[in-house]
């Protein structure tokens, strides 16, 4: 039966072997992620052990395949190895996992991790990824037709393979994560492996015998040429997988770094990849001199790699609206991005088939040259992905690397066609090409990527590009604002409540000594928690670039936290961190990023909830920040349940921005309301809490809207996050229009017993213990948002009167007073400014800054004597006496 026959079942199966790898692939980066962190590092480490794995079967299979009779037997039992040992990462995980906490401490030395990360990464991927590796060798020899189709055959099985690879990564990226949960993905993969399995074991004894090699037979090609065709494989896939990892950084600039995002991104990539070589197939197998092709290739390339930057660039400067932040339009905007690097991928896809081509021959020994070819190839990916992550970003950033790439890819070319009889014309329009792209592509700066999200008047203070993120503080609005950028959007600013997220674990915990806060950001809920003077402070982050310009630039927030003798910094995953605790903290602070950016949901779930846990002390207290816009109510309510599985002592606190703070407590006992009320008299704390409107124990806890109890019942009956079900990363950023309102009203509505987990609680006016003054506060922020603060003096007031003792109403009254007034005053409407000020005065008439201002606009008008009256009653006030006294004084 001739080969014909076959061929569309083999590559129907192999394109079945790629789609399982990808998903394996995919799945296992997240499951090591759990286990080691998902720093750059440990990233590398579980991706390097990945395609080590690989490159080691290409050996193994370059070695033994051409001496085996029936390699398609031998490919059936490789892929049943790979199922049956898939099954098996899981356990190995699990011990990998107790092996990792035991020997390193969470304080070790970023080397000391590596050094075990990378063996226990290896031990735990070894077998399927070998196995895996053996593929492509076993089923060269089998492919080829004839004398001249080697090329196209042996390319096209690497196409189909690649292509199926883009459908285990859409497959595993956008359907199979969200909807069957990592043990189903698993499971998933499986049933590829296993199909394609018992297919080439069903197959082979119908399948037309292979000749084995004999120990005696002569090499394929000439020894010089087989080493120059091997380098130039390993340095082809050196670029190729740098590339990859510098343009998903540039990709992150451009877009919202979503799971969706970088999934269609390595879609995209890969499918470049595929198309390419099976494009060139039969070209490949017509080429007289298919090294040089290989190189023209490379090199042009690299040509297009550097001339993509400046139309990206150029893109940006003439349409600033392409880099859109509505999670609507992330996908499109990767697709974008991706097909701007399509002609560099589809030519280096492209080349694949011409290395093949010169670097074999279809005899025996075919399936040992395409082996060693794939081998290098992959050595070269893992060796290029490292010096991409580690060497080029941080030192350059990710345009500058992406520049360096384009112009290797031109060396490599150009360097292969010193030996190759190329024609003149050929070399010189190649090397004016790239000469005019890299020109064009000087001028490109990663700050033109940042500019044209700000508004009018902003300043970029500075950008850090390390091996993790790209990080820029601007200042923007008067007085100024600063904000600190990861990737393409800001995470936190000077202004803001950051500062109460730092406060409430530490007046509720029992002991202060340890704290622990996870994700640094600007430093201001890290430096709120130094107020309490805790022996220890330690900060952890996986970005070192965030902590360093966080305290460059946020020392004066953040209360110079770095320069503390308490502080220690520590550039790693938070969850990794804290399972790896020896001495338990009293109170941890985590702050991640928002639902939607990649890899936030591992700070979400049950486990790692529990395993903050296990890292406190009895009485001790985790805070976490829960964003109500991007998250509709039903993932609102997994979360709160989620966090109440772990934490049953769970206070729910709703400050005047609206976005919940969750307040867990390791213990059943109750908060006893005397230790927060010893704490808020600490003159620092005081002091600082006032400038959030907090000047007392009943400010505080008027912003409670869910004692355990409420709680409890919001969150009753909702799925819980786990690590094999992390739905939230898939459905944020499908979340359509800002949730808070609605999410806001649904906790309000489960609001019973707000204050039942304080002892001492029955000393507090009724309105607080029924959850009235809370009920009216948020009313009242919530009609200031929707009007934009048209009502919001008159709200606040209302909300004021409704629960008299409650000073952080009657401030929040006063600020709207002044915030609408000042707007009255800057149109020219002075006697609809006065007026606002008598309504608000004659409700309250303490407000010593309202008689002030009032006073001001009064002379303003040309009423003297009234602003003379009115200065008088500020004088009353020791806070507005001094700035009265001299308005008087200028009225004389």
């Amino acid at each position: 039966m001739s080969f014909s026959v076959h061929r569309p079942s083999l590559h129907v199966a192999y394109f079945l072997s790629g789609a399982s790898a990808l998903v394996y692939q995919v799945l296992w980066v997240r499951q090591l992620g759990l286990v080691f962190g998902t720093t750059t590092a440990g990233m590398a480490c579980v991706l390097g052990a990945f395609m080590g794995g690989l490159a080691l079967g290409s050996m193994l299979g370059a070695r033994f395949g051409d001496r085996l009779a029936s390699p398609l037997r031998a490919y059936g039992l490789a892929e049943l190895g790979v199922a049956a040992s898939a099954l098996a990462v899981p356990s190995l995980q699990a011990a990998a996992q107790v092996l990792f906490r035991w020997a390193v401490p969470a304080e070790a030395s970023p080397l000391v991790v590596l050094a075990v990360q990378l063996p226990l990464s290896g031990l735990v991927l070894l077998v399927p990824t070998t196995l895996m590796g053996t593929t492509l060798p076993l089923l060269s020899r089998l492919a080829v037709r004839s004398t001249d189709s080697r090329a196209q055959d042996v390319g096209t099985l690497y196409a189909v393979n690649t292509l199926g690879s883009v459908a285990g990564a859409v497959v595993a990226g956008f359907w199979a994560l969200e909807t069957l949960g990592l043990r189903g993905t698993l499971y998933l993969g499986v049933a590829g492996s296993l199909l394609v399995g018992v297919w080439g074991l069903l197959a082979a004894p119908a399948w037309p015998r292979a000749q084995p090699r004999t120990e005696g037979e002569r090499p394929a090609v000439e020894a010089a040429t087989r080493s120059l065709v091997l380098v130039a494989a390993a340095f082809s896939g050196a670029l190729s997988l740098g590339s990859e990892v510098v343009w998903t950084r540039l990709a992150g600039l451009v877009a919202l770094t979503t799971t969706y995002v970088y999934s269609t991104v390595l879609a995209v990539v890969i499918a470049g990849l595929g198309l390419g070589s099976l494009l060139a197939t039969r070209a490949a197998d017509r080429s007289p001199a298919p090294l040089r092709t290989f190189a023209l290739l490379q090199a042009s390339a690299g040509a297009c790699a550097l001339a993509v930057l400046p139309v990206l660039f150029g893109v940006v400067r003439l349409w600033p609206r392409v880099l859109s932040t509505d999670l609507a339009h992330q996908g499109w905007l990767a697709v974008g991005f991706g097909l701007l690097f399509a002609p560099s991928v589809l030519l280096v896809g492209g080349a694949f088939p011409f290395l093949i081509r010169a670097g074999t021959v279809p005899d025996g020994s075919l399936g040992s040259a395409v082996g060693r070819l794939y081998a290098w190839n992959t050595a070269g990916a893992i060796v290029g992905s490292l010096l991409a992550g580690f060497v080029l970003l941080p030192r350059l950033g990710a345009v500058a690397s992406s520049q360096v790439i384009g112009a290797l890819w031109l060396v490599l070319g150009f360097w292969l066609l010193r030996d190759c009889a190329t024609p003149r014309r050929q070399v010189v329009g190649l090397a004016a090409a790239a000469l005019v792209a890299g020109g064009l592509s000087a001028s490109c700066s990663v700050d033109d990527l940042y500019r044209p999200r700000l508004p009018e008047g902003a300043r970029v203070l500075e950008v850090s590009e390390g091996s993790t993120s790209t990080v820029m503080v601007a200042e923007q609005g008067s007085p100024p604002i600063r904000r600190i950028w990861i990737q393409s959007s800001w995470v936190a600013g000077s202004a803001g409540l950051h500062r109460l997220l730092g406060h409430l674990p530490m007046l509720h915990a029992a002991g202060v000594d340890r704290v622990a806060g996870i994700a640094f950001g600007t430093g201001q809920s890290f430096g709120a928690t130094s107020l309490y003077q805790p022996r220890t402070l330690d900060c952890i982050d996986l970005d070192a670039e965030v902590v360093v310009l966080g305290g460059r630039w946020f020392g004066e927030v953040n209360r110079h936290l770095l320069d503390l003798p308490a502080t220690r910094v520590f550039i790693q995953d938070g969850r990794s961190f804290l399972s790896r605790v020896r001495e338990p903290y009293d109170v941890i602070v985590m702050e991640p990023l928002q639902p939607w950016s990649a890899g936030a949901v591992n700070l979400y779930t049950l486990e790692s909830y529990r395993t903050a846990r296990s890292a406190l002390r009895d009485g001790g207290t985790l805070v976490q920040w829960l964003p109500l816009g991007d998250l509709s109510e039903s993932m609102v309510r997994s979360v709160v349940a989620t966090f109440v599985a772990a934490f049953p002592q769970t206070i729910v606190f709703l400050p005047s921005n609206l976005e919940p703070l969750l307040v867990g407590i390791a213990g059943d006992g109750p908060v006893p309301l005397s230790r927060i009320q010893e704490r808020l008299r600490i003159p620092e704390v005081g002091k600082d809490l006032r400038e959030s409107s907090v000047s007392d124990a009943e400010d505080l806890l008027s912003m409670v809207i869910g004692g355990p109890s409420d709680a409890r019942a919001f969150g009753a009956g909702a799925p819980l996050l786990t690590d094999d079900r992390p739905v939230m990363e898939f459905a944020s950023p499908k979340t359509r229009g800002n949730q808070t309102f609605r999410n806001v009203k649904a906790l309000l509505d489960a609001c019973r017993q707000p204050l039942e987990a304080y002892e001492g609680a029955e000393t507090l006016s009724q309105e607080l213990r029924d959850c009235r003054a809370s009920r009216g506060l948020i009313d009242a922020l919530v009609n200031a948002k929707r009007s934009k603060g048209a009502t919001a003096a008159q709200d606040f007031l209302a909300a004021a009167r409704s629960a008299p003792g409650l000073s952080r109403a009657l401030e929040y009254a006063r600020t709207a007073t002044a915030t609408q007034a000042q707007t009255l005053l800057a149109r020219g409407q002075v006697d609809e400014a006065c007026s606002l000020f008598e309504v608000h005065l004659a409700a309250d008439p303490g407000a010593g800054n309202l008689w002030l201002n009032l006073g001001l606009a009064q002379a303003r008008g040309g009423r003297v004597d009234a602003a003379r009256r009115t200065l008088a009653r500020a004088l009353e006030d020791p806070a507005s006496r001094p700035a009265a006294q001299d308005a008087l004084r200028l009225l004389e």
